[in-house]
């Protein structure tokens, strides 16, 4: 049986939909879960930004004191 090319591309458009389809959840729930750790890695420099703050304004007020 012989099939012309655009019937022949047609059916492997048809394959990897459906292809496409099964694996849709899982690549959105991968999507998502890499999403999630971005926003902990953002959180946690922004976190980390803030303590190297508290400490650099810390050490400034502490020190008139120590003067006397």
């Amino acid at each position: 049986m012989r099939t012309s090319k655009r019937s022949q591309y047609n059916a492997d458009a048809s394959w990897a939909s459906i292809l496409d389809l099964q694996r849709a959840p899982t690549r959105r729930k991968k999507e998502k879960e890499e999403e999630e750790e971005e926003e902990e890695d953002e959180e946690e420099e922004e976190e980390e930004e803030e303590e190297e703050k508290e400490k650099k304004k810390t050490r400034g007020t502490a020190s008139p004191l120590r003067r006397r």
